[in-house]
């Protein structure tokens, strides 16, 4: 009954603003985009200038993927700064949920919020390329990715206008999904350490289970991180 209550909550802090509803519908919104020009524009520009885009259909799952956490983790540094600006994290400290028990339950949420978008993504796009396996260990990768995009944003940022700055910034890290159509040796070397990069390599090879441990191995790496040097911001 609790948890029911806490996540009526949540949805009605979401839909309180509309930047956090666009937030929110953002990667579906990105997937029926990417599926529609797939559809209906990649046939126009093969038929007239004799350009196929099928080897980069991967790319185009990977992007819609990716955007799940994205999107859905700043979402969750805005409701936290709402809730640290409306002082509800310190209350929580006085209450039986604690401190502790508001962060699971925020870090719940966000994972059943991604694991919801990842999987109305992947059916949009039509690209069902995972096995069920394969397809959970992809939810668990990026529903990690979620929350370090989350606490990265809540910990960096002190107000909605600064986390919109870092938002962005966050967001550059998607330009490691296209490092193999990138020349230079650097930055390909520099996305081995970001999640997005094995992501857009488990989707172009999803028998790789080197890909899924690395993938995974690169979110707790950067979950250990924000744990460690943000950890004075969530006490604060």
């Amino acid at each position: 009954m609790v948890k029911l209550i806490t996540l009526k909550n949540d949805w009605k802090q979401i839909t309180r603003e509309p930047i956090m509803i666009i937030l929110f519908l953002c990667p579906v919104l990105i997937a029926v985009i990417f599926r529609l020009l797939t559809v209906f524009l990649m046939p126009v520009i093969f038929r007239y200038f004799n350009q196929s885009f099928i080897p980069f259909m991967p790319y185009a799952l990977s992007l819609s993927l990716i955007f799940c956490p994205m999107m859905l983790g700043i979402v969750m540094g805005f409701m936290m700064l709402d809730d640290k600006d409306g002082k509800i994290i310190e209350l929580m400290s006085v209450t039986p949920l604690t401190k502790q028990g508001y962060m699971i339950n925020r870090l719940l949420f966000i994972v059943g919020a991604t694991i919801l978008h990842t999987t109305l993504s992947y059916i949009i796009m039509g690209q069902y390329i995972f096995t069920l396996s394969s397809f959970l260990l992809v939810t668990i990768i990026l529903s990690t990715l979620a929350i370090v995009i989350g606490l990265v944003f809540f910990s960096l940022a002190t107000d909605k206008i600064k986390g919109l700055t870092y938002a962005k910034g966050l967001n550059l890290i998607v330009i490691f999904t296209f490092a193999d159509l990138l020349k230079g040796a650097f930055i390909k070397t520099i996305s081995l350490g970001f999640p997005t990069y094995w992501l857009a390599e488990i989707v172009q090879n999803p028998n790789q289970v080197l890909a899924y441990l690395f993938g995974f191995t690169s979110c707790l790496f950067w979950l250990i991180v924000v744990l460690r040097i943000g950890k004075f911001r969530v006490n604060e």
